[in-house]
């Protein structure tokens, strides 16, 4: 009888932990919906999302075709789609990423750190602006926080006792699922190596230094194909790295959708100053902040003296060790420290539930696709400027359905020089001699402006309009048509010539 009466006051004792536990991580997700109805799929998402929904063998192909980033977030989203394609259940797979994530931040630090930490770090995590700016992304960003803090774990893990053989596999899965995640994985893991490096070294064992290299060396030569292929594609978007780009990046990091208002640099200085005063006096806590939080931008800024790589969004997976670091300090012994601490902590989750409440997601594509179908009419003819602005375009304008990007084929003389090196078999099992360079759509035929250059002076009767999407508008006379109307949706223009 004794026996029970204490299983159960242990029972009643762990309850209100595990309470906290999943309202923590339920709290998240809902935050994270607050707006979804208003949002829609932007530029680079339709990429993912077209790559994506046709199955993971052709979620690898075209990733390596198309894209800089290495395929399994189009795989693990391209099974997600296998019970939906709606804009909303798409956006659904980042989100309970983003759970994920903050879930994993709490248990690994339960037990390396105790429960005050990590639900401190949870909740932080749940309401960190620049993590609800990614939150409902059909990108990659909120899987590859959850997966950076495994890679942190099974680091942790392996230094903590002695590497068995499990645990440097788990090492080197790990890491190898964020370098197969993104082109910039190995920045991202830079401040996890960092720190197992000089965690080790601080050992002065020369056996486990050999073990921990070996297992680098291995995760390095399994990871070489992504590398390289990182390596020899180029992101236009990416910037070199000076001071004002960092600045501008930790106000992101900061104060997500409100960077740029005043109070991004406020909440970027505040932060940034109550890290400086972890590491000053706390000395436990100062290689794990130093490393994961600053060693990415560090990596990010000497890379990008190379080729440059920098964009605020590749720093996402930094966000839930600020969490962390935060966390460390709202739990500090200095009562200054603390005070200082739960005034950024209460800055930091104002900025994100309020840039949640106004945050906007989506551009053109949407608004264009519903005006050309309500304004055309059969026969009529739409040109879509840009071969993957025309993808971005269809999903909208014919549905996830439309058709195959693998089959729309793009003539760049590097896929030419490519496809002439495939043997025609080989060519024709992948689908890529396969071409679909038009869709017909209740009468309307769609199709990319440079895949059928004659579109525009084709024999049309009087009645038959012309639609062409742009970025800008092109100011060119067509020959024997008049430009009846120019409308500008969000980044993109949308011609009508009679």
């Amino acid at each position: 009888m004794t026996d029970a009466v204490r299983v159960d006051a242990r029972a009643v004792r762990v309850a209100p932990r595990t309470f906290a536990f999943a309202a923590i991580v339920l709290g998240a997700g809902l935050v994270r919906l607050v707006g979804v109805d208003r949002r829609w799929l932007w530029y680079d998402e339709l990429l993912s999302a077209n790559w994506s929904v046709h199955g993971p063998w052709d979620a690898v192909l075209l990733a390596f075709r198309f894209d800089v980033h290495a395929p399994l977030y189009y795989v693990q989203l391209s099974l997600w789609a296998l019970a939906g394609r709606s804009d909303l259940w798409l956006m659904l797979n980042g989100v309970a990423w983003s759970m994920v994530a903050v879930a994993a931040l709490m248990h690994v630090l339960a037990r390396t750190e105790g429960d005050r930490v990590a639900f401190c770090a949870g909740a932080l995590l749940a309401l960190a602006p620049a993590a609800l700016a990614h939150g409902d992304a059909v990108r990659m960003y909120p899987m590859l926080m959850a997966l950076t803090i495994w890679a942190w774990d099974a680091q942790s893990r392996w230094l903590s006792g002695a590497p068995s053989a499990q645990a440097t596999a788990l090492l080197i899965v790990s890491q190898l699922a964020v370098l197969y995640t993104h082109g910039a994985g190995a920045v991202m893991l830079s401040g996890c190596l960092l720190y197992a490096a000089l965690k080790v070294a601080e050992r002065r064992d020369a056996a486990l230094l050999q073990r921990w290299a070996l297992a680098e060396l291995t995760t390095a030569a399994l990871a070489a194909p992504s590398l390289v292929f990182g390596r020899l594609r180029d992101v236009a978007h990416a910037q070199g790295a000076d001071l004002a780009a960092a600045w501008e990046t930790w106000r992101f990091l900061a104060a997500g959708a409100l960077a740029a208002s005043p109070w991004g640099a406020v909440l970027g200085a505040g932060l940034l100053g109550v890290l400086v005063w972890v590491c000053a006096v706390a000395p436990k806590r100062r290689l794990a902040v130093g490393c994961l939080v600053f060693a990415p931008m560090l990596a990010a800024a000497l890379i990008s003296l190379a080729k440059p790589i920098w964009i605020d969004r590749i720093f996402v997976p930094v966000v839930p060790f600020l969490a962390m670091a935060l966390a460390f300090a709202l739990t500090a012994q200095s009562r200054r420290l603390k005070a200082a601490a739960a005034a950024v902590a209460l800055t930091w989750c104002g900025i994100g539930v309020a840039g949640q409440m106004v945050r906007e997601k989506g551009d053109g594509y949407r608004p264009a696709a519903a005006y050309v179908a309500a304004a055309a009419r059969p026969g009529d003819l739409v040109l879509v400027d840009g071969e993957r602005a025309y993808w971005c375009f269809l999903w909208y304008f014919a549905g996830p359905d439309w058709g195959h990007p693998r089959e729309a084929a793009i003539f760049t003389s590097d896929w030419r020089d490519g496809l002439a090196r495939l043997h025609p078999r080989l060519a024709d099992w992948l689908g890529f001699n396969a071409k679909q360079i038009s869709v017909r759509v209740r009468g309307i035929e769609a199709a990319a402006l440079q895949q059928a250059p004659d579109a525009r002076t084709r024999p049309r009767t009087t009645q038959h309009e012309l639609f062409i999407v742009r970025s800008k508008p092109d100011g060119a006379p067509i020959e024997g048509r008049i430009l009846v109307e120019s409308r500008r949706m969000q980044n993109l223009v949308v011609e009508r010539w009679r």
